[in-house]
């Protein structure tokens, strides 16, 4: 009797947890859908997916979006970087790198402000205002 008891008790358990798990699914972060058919880029939670031609995907280089290296034509749709590729005015898209610096002029652009590279040129070179010590 008191094994029948721990069974029932076990199975309501493994019950409860499953529809715990199901009911917090929807607040932990969605894995990918790649591939899946979609109506908006809101059906899409992959990093870099978007809705195109019906299917959540990344943007393609040369169909969606400008490649690395390439200037852009526009700063949204087809003539922009692709993704996470940036640009300034009058440059092509590159990847932008917020840990790295070879000189301030890198710095002041990336920030808006007028700021200086501590370290410049090596793999531990960092943005800092021009206020601020290295």
């Amino acid at each position: 009797m008191k094994f029948a008891y721990c069974l029932s008790a076990l199975a309501i358990a493994a019950v409860v947890s499953a529809q715990q798990e199901n009911a917090d699914s929807g607040r932990l972060e969605k894995r990918a859908n790649t591939g899946a058919s979609c109506r908006s880029v809101l059906d899409c939670y992959g990093t870099w997916d978007y809705c195109i031609d019906g299917i959540c995907q990344p943007k393609q280089a040369g169909r969606d979006c400008v490649a690395e290296g390439q200037m852009p034509s526009s700063t949204t749709g087809s003539g922009s970087c692709c993704p996470p590729l940036v640009t300034r005015l009058g440059q092509p898209c590159a990847w932008l790198s917020t840990t790295t610096c070879n000189n301030d002029a890198i710095c002041s652009s990336r920030s808006g402000m007028n700021s200086k590279c501590c370290n410049a040129g090596s793999s531990n070179s960092y943005c800092r205002l021009v206020s601020q010590s290295c």
